[in-house]
């Protein structure tokens, strides 16, 4: 977890399992992320439940790093790669309702008690179409899949990437934010 200069510590834990087209379970993974700079400087600005935040998944090989921004790393031709509406999964859903096409569904942080909130009765689930090794998740301000604006809050490499077979699959992302004092 940060630490910011006002004696507290933020930061999120995914969730994530991997089922195939089947329903099997082909992956897991729970892990804390990164809070790049951008991030720390929106939860210190907005919180985590005053602004609209959305999931992503990334396709890049890559391992989030505290300089990373949305410009740099968010939508089609950032470096993370981000998972493309129609390319490269059909739908996503949050809390079961389903997304408009090319959105990322919103975090679903449900209400704040003891400096925690979570999204996990508004599950955010994807449906992967086809062969496709998903290496992380993000939390971002931008909706569309595209975009490279808004701020990066939070990105998470998995600790064994998530390799779907040809038949695709589902991915669910739960989310928990936390604040504490140091």
């Amino acid at each position: 977890m940060k630490t910011n200069t006002l004696g507290t510590k933020g930061g999120t834990r995914y969730i994530v399992e991997a089922r195939d087209h089947t329903g099997k379970l082909i992956g897991f993974a729970e892990g804390h992320n990164i809070m790049p700079t951008e991030g720390l400087n929106h939860a210190a600005a907005n919180g985590m439940k005053s602004t609209q935040l959305y999931i992503g998944l990334f396709k890049g090989n890559v391992t989030p790093v505290a300089g990373d921004t949305a410009a740099a790393k968010l939508g089609a031709a950032g470096t993370y790669q981000m998972l493309q509406d129609v390319t490269d999964y059909s739908g996503s859903t949050e809390g079961g309702v389903a997304v408009t096409a090319g959105n990322y569904p919103k975090s679903g942080f449900g209400s704040v008690a003891g400096g925690v909130c979570d999204n996990y009765s508004t599950l955010a689930e994807f449906t992967i179409v086809g062969a496709l090794t998903i290496y992380g998740a993000t939390l971002q301000t931008a909706v569309l899949a595209s975009a490279n604006t808004g701020s990066l809050v939070a990105a998470m490499r998995f600790s064994a990437a998530m390799t779907f077979p040809a038949g695709g699959g589902t991915l669910a992302v739960k989310m928990r934010y936390t604040q504490t004092s140091a």
